[in-house]
């Protein structure tokens, strides 16, 4: 039986942000023209970390427009 934490909304997000992160981390690294076998375990962990932060910035952001267009508030 799965444990209720598999249902908490929290969770979901955490692993949902997580696994974006990680795409965009080897993303990141192909594009270095490197490969993930060349770091060690703690430089991927701050990849993806940094890539995690980049990522709830942006929700952050995009969550703040729409509050102000949803209140008829606009920039121009």
């Amino acid at each position: 039986m799965k444990s209720l934490n598999a249902y908490n909304p929290r969770t979901k997000y955490k692993k949902i942000i997580r696994e974006k992160a990680i795409s965009r981390a080897k993303t990141r690294i192909i594009i270095a023209g490197r490969t993930p076998e060349e770091f060690t375990q703690e430089d991927l962990e701050v990849v993806v970390q940094e890539e995690e932060n980049k990522i709830k910035s942006d929700i952050k952001s995009k969550g703040l427009l729409a509050v102000l267009a949803l209140l008829g508030v606009s920039w121009l």
